[in-house]
């Protein structure tokens, strides 16, 4: 009988210990710094979406290029 009070007793302990957490932060990401971006376009996608951000992108001012990655130019500076 005292055998399973003990072991409850030191399971609690146990888990008490475990309760703080830290959380870190992730790196901000800025999107300024990139201004040659590369839109991926996979071969099954048929809805022209990479055409779509293509064209924010451009609004945005900055360049942008789609296709398959086969077709990435040299100066990318992010893929999408």
């Amino acid at each position: 009988m005292k055998l399973p009070v003990f072991l409850l007793g030191a399971f609690g302990l146990l888990l008490a210990g475990c309760t703080s957490v830290t959380v870190q932060r992730p790196p901000t990401f800025n999107p300024a710094r990139y201004q040659h971006i590369f839109v991926e376009r996979p071969f099954n996608e048929n809805h022209h979406v990479d055409e779509i951000i293509v064209n924010e992108l451009k609004a945005q001012g900055r360049d942008a290029t789609s296709g398959p990655l086969t077709m990435l130019p040299d100066n990318a500076d992010a893929i999408v």
